[in-house]
């Protein structure tokens, strides 16, 4: 989908609170349940997926996987900060004084999604160019963007210039054929608290080096 000088998109899904966080405590293989640094504030429901980020300092040896893990919401204790899973981790996730496993929600309440296993690396992407608006927030983008495509990302602001109404804020990009969230040529927008997982390629892209003042 192309945006062009005139147009504008705005996609607004449920806010959620945090977009991602990390572990209070260590959360050991076989628990059912993790505790967040986030009390009294989240508003996770249940049947939503959660994302528990590797903590061991060497994932790439072919017999030791990386330790990611997909998780599905059973209950949350607001107060106390924590969140019980469906199943058990397989993993270990560290919490410690030097640094402790992140956790993101990977659910949204709009979806937009591209075709599963697609051995081409061929899927959707959304591309906001010179003249255009996009405010994109609360949405979750799955299977897209296309493989070593130049310009063909899941959520790429193109060439605006000076745009301090457009935002990428709050979202989900995984599963991608093609990097995440894009800024190229762009100033003063807004690209916060968002989520990339399981991409192809960089996740966040600042495409020349010279966009300034993007926060």
């Amino acid at each position: 989908v192309v945006y062009s000088a005139g147009a504008e998109l705005d996609v607004f899904g449920r806010r959620f609170n945090p977009t991602w966080t990390k572990l209070a405590r260590l959360a050991r293989s076989g628990d059912d349940r993790v505790y967040l640094q986030q009390q009294g504030q989240l508003n996770w429901q249940v049947g939503q997926e959660v994302l528990l980020t590797t903590t061991v300092w060497d994932d790439t040896d072919i017999d030791f996987p990386n330790n990611n893990e997909v998780m599905t919401i059973k209950a949350v204790d607001v107060e106390n900060g924590v969140v019980q899973f469906t199943e058990h981790l397989e993993y270990t996730h560290y919490a410690g004084e030097e640094y402790q496993g992140e956790v993101a929600l990977l659910s949204r309440t709009v979806e937009i999604n591209g075709t599963p296993d697609d051995n081409e690396g061929f899927g959707g992407h959304v591309l906001i160019t010179s003249g255009a608006k996009a405010r994109v927030a609360g949405a979750s983008l799955r299977h897209v963007g296309q493989t070593n495509q130049l310009g063909r990302y899941p959520l790429h602001f193109h060439l605006l210039g000076t745009s301090r109404e457009s935002y990428f804020t709050d979202n989900v990009v995984r599963d991608t054929y093609f990097r995440c969230y894009v800024i190229h040529g762009t100033h003063e927008a807004t690209v916060s608290e968002n989520v990339a997982f399981n991409a192809t390629g960089n996740c966040f892209y600042i495409e020349d080096g010279v966009e300034e003042n993007n926060n």
